[in-house]
Order: C-alpha cells, then structure tokens, then sequence
C-alpha cells in the first residue's frame, strides 16, 4: 500500500504549483477564475493542474524518478518566465485591428495565454511526464552504469516488487 506522507506531500506540491500558477494567470487578467467554468471544466482544469505536478513528485519520492520532476521544473519555468518577462501580455479588442468605429468585445492577446495553454493541455503534459519516468525507469533496469528505481532491486522488502515497476 502507497504511503499517506508520499501522497499527501505529493498532493500539496500540486496544489501549490496550481495556486501560484492561477494566481499569476489572474494578476496577469486573464480570466481563470472559479466563475468562468462549469463545475466539471473547473475540475478539469484545476485538477490537471495539481495532478500534473503531483504525479512527477510522487514518482520522485515513491521510485527516485528524477527524469519527470525535472521536466515539471523546466516547463512550468517556462511557463512563468514567457509570462513574467517582457514584454507581459497584451490586450486589444478586434475593434482595434480592423479599424472598426465601436468595439466588438472579442478580445486578442498577443504575447500571453502561455499559462493558460499549460492549463488546457494538462493531461497532454502527465503523459508526457509520465513517458519520461518510464523511459528513465527502463534506462536505468536496463543499464547497469545507472542504479536501478528501488522497486526493480531483487531483495526488495517487498517480495511483489522484485523486477517490476
């Protein structure tokens, strides 16, 4: 059985990396507050969020998997410095490109959304990571100048685990 301590500290770093990827995504004005969805997309989207970074932690602390939380770092990095750098995002109504007298309320961004790109597409990135730790975990069964995930050493604690992930 999973231990609790691994679940719950993976669970709270996904809470943590959805907070303050959606707190910037609000201070930034894009609209990704609770209000703007129904109750399935908010858990769609906020909950892929949080298991899109907990998933990796998890794996990093149930079979030191370095491969996918190394990933979760570099992509949410840069989601957050393609947002917060310069030039931030921008604003215009489609009033303003087509030279129209009155604004029609259909907004453009240029230079944003990044945040809300990684949101959409969160179940797209835990494969992804996914893939990753299962390509590090058969690399390092498979190579011996790499330890093997704890789970693949014979004389397991657990008998059920020797040789399998």
């Amino acid at each position: 059985m999973p231990s609790v301590g691994r679940i719950t500290r993976s669970l709270l770093v996904g809470v943590l990396h959805a907070a303050g990827l959606l707190g910037v995504a609000l201070e930034l004005g894009y609209a990704v507050g609770p209000a703007e969805y129904t109750a399935i997309g908010l858990l769609w989207r906020y909950g892929g969020l949080v298991v899109v970074a907990a998933v990796p932690v998890w794996l990093a602390l149930r079979f030191r998997l370095v491969v996918p939380l190394l990933a979760l770092v570099l992509t949410t990095g840069y989601v957050f410095g393609m947002e917060l750098t310069p030039p931030g995002p921008t604003f215009h109504d489609v009033a303003e490109f087509e030279r129209l007298d009155e604004p029609t309320g259909i907004i453009v961004v240029e230079n944003g959304l990044y945040i809300v790109r990684y949101m959409m597409n969160a179940s797209v990135w835990l494969v992804g990571f996914l893939f990753a730790g299962l390509v590090e975990a058969v690399s390092r069964s498979d190579w011996r100048r790499l330890p093997a995930p704890p789970a693949c050493r014979t004389g397991s604690p657990h008998p059920s685990l020797d040789g399998r992930l």
